[in-house]
């Protein structure tokens, strides 16, 4: 009986010790989870004031090396996380922004709505705009391939016509709006829900409500001929001015730029500022973000003639008979809507120095 006593107390003091050693084991692989979920710092959100000079007032959103983009009240309409936004308010009377993430483009409107974006792996997103005889804007996005193919979107982000071999897509008409396209230097017509008018066949075209008429050039007159029927500008695709992205708005004659920053964390401000000193005093000089401009070449011009209007070739207009129709696209300049007739346009880009 004292035997069997000894043994119960025994077995009592081994289970309290296999206990003891059990509960810190727990304790210390709770201090070991504890250590290794530590927050990280988060890094801070620079806010850059912007105004176009259409004086459109933006905001510049930058985190690390990726940007996007607020409204005036503040409130973000492009998420953060593009190579560059650029603002854009071209002679055509467009504003939308333009989005990169790499080598590929994609477009916004101003309100925050993404018409095309970067996932689509265009490497240039173009907007056109063109007005019937009634003064109606019409809108779609040109957008290439790095391989040189191009296609034709709504306002909405609506493929219209696929990718194909084209020297380019256009809207086009004076009447009746239809998509103008060019391949191996001849013109051919879509209408505006994507159905192949015509093969490219002529060096002028132009769509009425009951006939398309086609021109050539021969020894330096134009030979017309016509193709017969019904044509209208009814379309399931919208070509509207979505978002106002078309608003005809005289240029301000100055445009600023002012920064604030904002921080999401007390600990990423102090980060950063430490970073900040310690990268200066490498440097040996206080750096600071500065503003500057180049020039880029314009995508909108002729293709053989920089500066001069895609559509007219810088003619002008040209003639049908003995018929002079000015160009619709130039208004009968002959020079480049978009550059103004420079064959390059100016780019603001952000730098530290």
């Amino acid at each position: 009986m004292k035997n069997k006593v000894m043994l119960s107390l025994l077995l009592v003091l081994l289970s309290l010790h296999v206990d003891a050693q059990q509960r810190k084991r727990t304790t210390a692989q709770r201090r070991v989870t504890t250590t290794s979920v530590k927050k990280q710092a988060q890094p801070t959100i620079t806010k850059t004031r912007k105004v176009g000079e259409d004086g459109f007032v933006w905001y510049e959103l930058k985190k690390g090396s990726l940007y996007g983009a607020a409204d005036i009240e503040g409130k973000t309409i492009i998420p953060i996380k593009y190579s560059s936004v650029l603002y854009y308010y071209w002679l055509t009377d467009c504003h939308f922004f333009g989005v990169r993430e790499g080598d590929f483009e994609g477009m916004y409107t101003r309100m925050g709505n993404c018409i095309i974006p970067t996932d689509k792996h265009f490497t240039s997103c173009f907007l056109h705009c063109d007005k019937n005889k009634e003064g109606t804007p019409f809108l779609c996005v040109e957008c290439e391939t790095n391989d040189g193919q191009k296609a034709l979107y709504d306002v909405r982000g609506n493929e219209v016509i696929p990718l194909g071999d084209y020297e380019h897509l256009d809207l086009s008409g004076y009447e009746v709006m239809f998509v103008e396209y060019q391949q191996n230097g001849l013109k051919g017509v879509f209408d505006l829900n994507g159905n192949k008018l015509t093969r490219p066949c002529a060096d002028l075209v132009d769509v009425y409500k009951n006939r398309i008429e086609i021109a050539n050039e021969i020894n330096g007159e134009y030979k017309r001929s016509f193709i017969y029927g019904s044509f209208s500008e009814d379309t399931r695709f919208d070509y509207g001015n979505y978002d106002r992205l078309y608003y005809p708005y005289k240029a301000s004659s100055s445009s600023s730029n002012s920064s604030s920053s904002s921080s999401s964390s007390s600990s990423s401000s102090s980060s950063s500022s430490s970073s900040s000193s310690s990268r200066n005093s490498s440097s040996g000089h206080q750096q600071r973000q500065v503003w500057k401009e180049r020039w880029r070449n314009c995508t909108a011009c002729d293709p053989d003639r920089r500066g001069y209007c895609r559509n007219c070739h810088g003619r002008g207009g040209f003639y049908i008979g003995n018929i002079y129709n000015v160009c619709g696209i130039c208004g009968g300049t002959g020079s480049c809507t978009m550059c103004g007739g420079r064959g390059e346009y100016k780019e603001t880009y952000s730098t530290w120095e």
